[in-house]
C-alpha cells in the first residue's frame, strides 16, 4: 500500500514539474498551457477488444496491433465497395461528371 501512495505522489510531482516547465516554456501567451487548465480532462474510452468480422460463434482480438490491422482492412474494404477496377478512364471521367451535373449549383 506505501508503494502505492509512493507512485501517487511521484506522479503528482511530475505533473506538476511538467505544468511549471510549460508555463515557463509559453510565457504569457493566450494559447496552449494557458487555455488547456480551465478544460476538464474526460478519461479516454479504450477499446479493450474488436469483433473480428465474419467470425461464427463471434470471436474477439485484444491485441492492439491486431485490431489495428482488422480496423484498416475494414476501411479499405470500404473505400474499394463500389469501384469497379476494370473501368476504362474515359468511363469513370464520365461517370463522374455525370454525377457531378446532379449536385444543384447552391451546394
Amino acid at each position: 500500500m506505501s508503494q502505492l501512495k509512493q507512485l501517487k505522489k511521484k506522479e503528482a510531482k511530475d505533473r506538476k514539474d511538467l505544468l511549471n516547465a510549460r508555463l515557463a516554456n509559453h510565457g504569457e501567451k493566450l494559447e496552449g498551457i494557458w487555455s488547456a487548465l480551465g478544460k476538464e480532462r474526460r478519461p479516454r474510452n479504450p477499446i479493450h477488444r474488436l469483433k473480428i468480422p465474419c467470425t461464427n460463434p463471434p470471436q474477439y482480438e485484444c491485441h492492439s496491433k491486431k485490431m489495428a490491422e482488422i480496423t484498416r482492412n475494414h476501411h479499405k474494404s470500404l473505400q474499394n465497395e463500389d469501384i469497379d477496377p476494370d473501368i476504362s478512364p474515359e468511363e469513370y471521367n464520365t461517370r463522374l461528371n455525370e454525377i457531378l451535373d446532379k449536385i444543384p449549383e447552391n451546394q
